[in-house]
């Protein structure tokens, strides 16, 4: 049997994630890991674009490509890794769990 102190921790549990589920399912707003300290941010949706804008004009910091460079830099980290391969750095397993998760 579990103490009363236990059975009201099941019961907020309960309805945290209920309101998890809501806030989640409202379109109005947008839900992100916080970049520090391992919290959640809650944002208006407009309010979330409207920073990502503000930080994507900061030519300091952001540069426009004239096209996408990711195939390639794909193919460099194959065969980066490739070379790792051959000179016995890397083992077979090793390059195949490095390999697994890239993709384009």
């Amino acid at each position: 049997n579990l103490s009363r102190k236990e059975q009201r921790a099941i019961k907020e549990m309960g309805k945290k994630k209920q309101i998890l589920k809501d806030l989640k399912q409202n379109a109005s707003i947008i839900i992100k890991p916080a970049d520090k300290g391992g919290g959640v941010v809650i944002m208006d949706n407009e309010a979330y674009i409207n920073e990502i804008r503000r930080q994507l004009q900061d030519t300091t910091t952001y540069q426009k490509l004239n096209k996408n460079p990711t195939v390639e830099i794909k193919i460099k980290y194959e065969n980066f890794l490739q070379e790792g391969l051959e000179n016995e750095i890397l083992d077979k397993n090793e390059l195949n769990s490095m390999c697994q998760n890239v993709s384009p």
